[in-house]
């Protein structure tokens, strides 16, 4: 798209007369055409920069020498040419600091810094941004200020410090409205966003990247527009709602993808990966991770690459290759301290605890999860320090000090509760069972298993409905455009009659086609739900190496019976398991049915080579059983659960006061 502003520019250029070419007003035009060209095509912007030099040297014109280094310098960063742009940058300098030129002296500064944030070297860019900023204050250059604090605000994110970046982007924020500049309020909002996107605040995330969006779509800005999806993506993702952040993710590469933006498209693709890690599907997640890496080595861009290792080593840990795992995560780790990273190398010293944790090297798994704690409880990152409490509960579960387990499961907790994260509130639960497990407090245990489950279900509700909402919206919207099409198309005069009985018989077949869809989708949605149901009512828990338990709680009818049975002998046979027990003690009555399936039960079990024992067996369901002449004389039986326990232990040749290593 051509401007105008460039047009007019190099109309006049092509109007001046051959004396005039060597002169003062030639440069004052390539000099702007450089300036205007800056941020749509770098190579044009060095072409008439080169050509401005040229005329201020033959001139003799210092400033102008100055102004066109500067310039050049400028393309050098955007070709990544950081040492050239260094060099122009301290030559342009040097002139404007003898001559007292406060504008060009700031705007040097300014781009020192620049030079500096990209080659990672974030105190030294702190540094000539700061003075930027105080020579814009004191020639009240409100633009200048308003730039440089933004840039000031993007340094303390990068470095995790999220109270200093929201200081800086507000007051960057305040001063772009004043000036009416939109493209730079909406930009400083989708910064904000990101910023309380880390504190674990979504509803002020959410609400400053609605604005950026409105901004961006009244502006036709296509990267403001795909920014704000990409952040807006971030805070879905961390609120659990996977939903809503694949669509978010998939708008956003497709507008940088189309605008040829590698950075954007990159992060876009990164983040889709990590949404089908939290699914579960790691085949898919890693290949485009694998995808996004390639782009972040091509752009050069360490700190994104530094994330991508991390995202790709979590991936390989999940999928249990815990050697490949650490590598990428140590590789992480270097950069991360190299460019000074503070967030990203909390989150590296984090998952290298979970790799510690899962090889049994507890104690360095600990003393890497604290020191990542440390880093996200300074930095006041909610969601990450939420995930060290879990992850320091779960290692202290496993070390078997279990008071310290508590504590931090529980501070966990009141956080993810706090910023509304329901996966991460899901998995406190889900240690909190296991700890409970742990203590041998199997009623608190199955309290939490089953809150745990609650959450998980209603987790899975609440995406479902958004989407269906979602692609019921789209639907709607396309059935609209359809509609109007028609409509124009159509001759008034001739075919109006038959069009509106045809719209009327369409909209009665859409909707009915609707109705019939949602309710396909209902009957699907119960029938899952009542599988899930089935299938957790009917738990079966592995105690010990070679020990199954499995509680029973309700009504033992047909359905769960058979799935009592189903479900017992899958996991006796890949957990080769040796030992069985069914736990009735939940049970408030047992039928004739119900016992014979027991006894089924128990001879399925022996079939596989496993003992099965029934524990918990109350009075009056022990005489409803030899009332009915239930033959019980090849049942192993026990009066508790612990004397269960005690019978599977010995059969399995355990001693009393061993514990497990």
């Amino acid at each position: 798209m051509r401007n105008s502003k460039i047009e007019e520019l190099e109309r006049r250029i092509e109007n001046l007369g051959e004396k005039e070419k060597e002169a003062r007003k030639k440069f004052d035009l390539l000099n702007s055409l450089s300036q205007e060209y800056q941020i749509r095509d770098w190579e044009k912007a060095l072409e008439y920069a080169n050509q401005a030099l040229t005329i201020a040297r033959k001139l003799n014109y210092e400033k102008g020498i100055a102004n066109s280094e500067l310039n050049i310098s400028k393309c050098r960063i955007r070709n990544k040419e950081y040492d050239a742009a260094l060099e122009l940058t301290e030559k342009a300098l040097q002139y404007y600091e003898r001559t007292k030129d406060k504008k060009g002296t700031s705007n040097c500064y300014y781009n020192l810094g620049v030079i500096y944030e990209n080659k990672s070297e974030y105190e030294k860019g702190l540094e000539y941004y700061f003075k930027a900023l105080k020579l814009n204050e004191i020639i009240n250059n409100k633009e200048g200020i308003a730039s440089t604090a933004s840039q000031i605000g993007r340094i303390y994110d990068f470095t995790g410090d999220n109270d200093e970046a929201l200081k800086y982007l507000f007051k960057a924020l305040e001063i772009s409205e004043e000036l009416g500049d939109k493209r730079g309020v909406a930009l400083l909002y989708s910064n904000i966003g990101g910023i309380y996107d880390h504190l674990g605040e979504y509803e002020s995330a959410l609400e400053s990247l609605s604005k950026s969006l409105e901004m961006s779509e009244e502006l036709d800005s296509k990267m403001g527009i795909a920014n704000a999806y990409i952040a807006m993506g971030n805070v879905y993702r961390g609120q659990g709602n996977s939903d809503m952040a694949m669509e978010s993710y998939l708008r956003s590469v497709k507008i940088y993808q189309d605008i040829g933006n590698k950075f954007g498209t990159a992060s876009s693709l990164n983040n889709i990966g990590l949404v089908y890690s939290n699914r579960g599907n790691y085949d898919k997640a890693l290949e485009y991770c694998l995808e996004s890496l390639k782009l972040r080595e091509e752009i050069g861009d360490k700190h994104e690459i530094a994330a991508s290792y991390n995202n790709i080593g979590n991936l390989y840990r999940k999928d249990d290759d815990l050697q490949k795992s650490l590598e990428y995560h140590v590789n992480a780790l270097k950069i991360r301290q190299e460019i000074g990273d503070e967030s990203g190398i909390g989150a590296s010293y984090g998952n290298i605890g979970l790799i510690y944790d899962a090889q049994g090297e507890y104690e360095k798994a600990l003393k890497n999860l604290l020191l990542a704690l440390e880093i996200f409880e300074k930095g006041k990152n909610k969601p990450f320090a939420t995930y060290c409490y879990v992850s320091i509960g779960s290692v202290y579960i496993n070390l078997k000090r279990y008071d310290q387990a508590n504590n931090n499961l529980e501070k966990g907790l009141e956080l993810a509760q706090l910023i509304g994260a329901k996966q991460q509130e899901m998995e406190c639960y889900e240690k909190m069972h296991l700890l409970h497990e742990a203590q041998g407090n199997f009623k608190k245990a199955f309290t939490y298993y089953r809150k745990a489950s609650e959450l998980k279900e209603k987790i899975f509700s609440e995406e479902s409905e958004l989407k269906i909402n979602q692609l019921r919206l789209k639907y709607e919207t396309e059935q609209k455009a359809k509609e109007t099409e028609i409509f124009r198309l159509k001759n008034e005069e001739l075919e109006k009659k038959v069009a509106e009985r045809s719209e009327e018989l369409k909209k009665k077949l859409v909707e009915r086609k609707r109705i019939e869809e949602e309710l396909k989708e209902k009957l699907a949605l119960i029938e899952q739900q009542r599988a899930a149901i089935l299938e957790l009512s009917t738990p079966t828990i592995k105690v010990w190496d070679g020990v199954l338990v499995v509680p029973l709680i309700g009504i033992l009818d047909s359905k769960r019976a058979q799935q009592l049975t189903e479900g017992l002998l899958t996991s006796i046979n890949s957990t080769k398991s040796r030992i069985a027990i069914l736990d009735i003690t939940g049970v408030p009555t047992v039928d004739s049915a119900v016992a014979n399936h027991l006894l089924k039960t128990v001879e399925s079990v022996k079939l596989l080579g496993a003992a099965c024992v029934i524990t918990g067996i109350k009075p009056d369901v022990a005489q409803t059983v030899i009332h009915l002449g239930i033959d019980v004389t090849q049942l192993e039986t026990r009066a508790s659960l612990a004397d269960g326990l005690k019978w599977a232990f010995r059969r399995i040749g355990l001693e009393k006061g061993v514990t497990r290593g």
